[in-house]
């Protein structure tokens, strides 16, 4: 397993529970993170053109009111029809043919929609790089959430991981 601590232009990569160590923003160890992950690295990381495509279609659902990370949201609740979201935001076309039982949820706020919570669910069933990456074989179920807290806290620091370089 892979990590990445990214800070300005700044990355630092850490295998298993090794050491961290910092590295080049062209480095393939993290190219390889991030063609796979899902995080706010990634362009349109639940904002952009397609996430307000997403925005707009959810709001056709009739959703439940739930109070999240202290913030009134609307949870949206999602099937196989999202895929779409998928293949915009966060998979390769590979990845989307060999995937079943996608679900999604998706927690908007009530006053200014942005995402507060994202939950997602699927197995993949045919082998596949990210599968062999990780040592798993298909087929291999997997969960993805996503929860904002704290928003535009002038207070939340993030530190540098201590680096071996």
């Amino acid at each position: 397993m892979r990590s990445v601590v990214l800070i300005g232009d700044k990355v630092w990569l850490r295998e298993g529970e090794g050491p961290w160590q910092e590295a080049a923003m062209d480095d393939p160890r993290l190219t390889d993170v991030l063609s796979t992950a899902f995080s706010a690295i990634r362009p349109g990381f639940l904002g952009g053109p397609a996430f307000e495509q997403v925005r707009a279609n959810v709001r056709h659902l009739t959703p439940t009111e739930e109070p999240v990370n202290g913030v009134l949201a609307n949870h949206y609740q999602v099937g196989a029809p999202g895929q779409q979201f998928f293949n915009d935001l966060l998979a390769d076309a590979q990845l989307l043919r060999n995937v079943k039982d996608l679900k999604w949820d998706l927690w908007l706020a009530q006053e200014g929609a942005w995402p507060v919570r994202l939950r997602a669910s699927a197995t993949i069933t045919a082998d596949l790089r990210v599968l062999n990456d990780l040592n798993l074989p298909a087929p291999s179920s997997w969960e993805l959430s996503i929860d904002v807290s704290r928003p535009n806290d002038p207070t939340l620091a993030v530190a540098a991981p201590k680096s071996d370089r």
